[in-house]
């Protein structure tokens, strides 16, 4: 099966906002993204999505996601 990969950098997240972030959402996870989206139908047209990695760099404050989705990229749930 044919999958897209998506990385996403998100900026201006201070320490705080990361710890709390972690402590809430399970980052480990692909559990994460339908914490963020649990509503399927905001999916768009992705009929899987999977977390390949998080991470938090302190020093830029920038959250980075990698996802793999099938065929296309996440682009209405980034939304």
């Amino acid at each position: 099966m044919d999958a897209t990969q998506s990385h996403v950098k998100i900026y201006g997240i201070s320490p705080e906002n990361a710890q709390d972030f972690e402590f809430d959402y399970d980052v480990t996870t692909s559990d994460l993204l339908t914490e963020l989206v649990p509503d399927l139908d905001s999916w768009g047209n992705i009929g899987w999505m999977e977390l390949e990695e998080y991470e938090y760099n302190i020093h830029d404050q920038t959250m980075h996601f990698t996802l793999e989705t099938k065929w296309a990229a996440a682009m209405q749930w980034f939304q």
